[in-house]
């Protein structure tokens, strides 16, 4: 997660209007979406490739993050 941070950093997550003490939890979000980390955990490196599939996730979930959940 520093790693994502570091790499992208918080301006990044600032323009998809996310607080900085929100990033983290945002990013745990994106992560436990179904992204495919085994690689990354396994050797312990993000790659370019993996960078930029998390990019992806992040645009297909910030919507689902941002909609507050409705009552019933």
């Amino acid at each position: 997660m520093k790693y994502l941070v570091s790499a992208l950093g918080y301006e990044y997550f600032n323009d998809l209007k996310i607080e900085n003490s929100q990033v983290q939890h945002f990013i745990s979000y994106v992560l436990a979406g179904g992204f495919e980390r085994r690689s990354i955990l396994k050797y312990g490196f993000v790659s370019d490739a993996d960078l930029m599939r998390f990019q992806r996730a992040v645009l297909t979930r910030i919507l689902s993050y941002k909609t507050p959940l409705t009552q019933k």
